[in-house]
């Protein structure tokens, strides 16, 4: 007997910063979360048939969202060391500060590369955002 499954049951409603500019909102499936947030795509190389190969080690660190039980923010550590070191390049030839693409000022926190969020509960699963939590990620996502 075939399963019935739906056909977008494994994708996870995500607003990242980055892609196509800022606050968009796209569809991943967890599976493909590391991809996503260091190269912006998902996609596998045509003469493989495999996924392009990461840049960077994967690592997911999670930041929660102040007064929220399930928000959060994903980025890599190792693309943000990156994009800071991009930033001071910048400021010393061309006097160009780069800005944050996320700030959390209840944290002291501000995050420069490429990042999404989502919801995660308790045990750690991650699940699409929901209607009311896109006004409170507004105050901590840059336009």
């Amino acid at each position: 007997m075939k399963e019935n499954r739906k056909p977008f049951a494994d994708i996870i409603v995500v607003i990242t910063q980055a892609f196509y500019g800022n606050r968009t909102q796209t569809g991943l499936k967890e599976k493909d979360i590391d991809q996503f947030i260091q190269m912006g795509s998902i996609g596998v190389d045509p003469r493989t048939g495999k996924p392009f190969p990461l840049m960077y080690p994967a690592d997911r660190t999670i930041v929660r969202i102040p007064g929220t039980d399930r928000l959060i923010l994903m980025y890599n550590p190792y693309m943000e060391e990156e994009r800071l070191e991009e930033g001071r390049e910048l400021f010393e030839k061309k006097g160009y500060k780069i800005k944050p693409l996320a700030e959390i000022p209840e944290l002291d926190l501000k995050i420069y590369s490429r990042c999404i969020a989502l919801r995660m509960d308790e045990e750690g699963h991650l699940s699409s955002l929901e209607e009311e939590d896109y006004s409170i990620l507004w105050k901590y996502l840059a336009p």
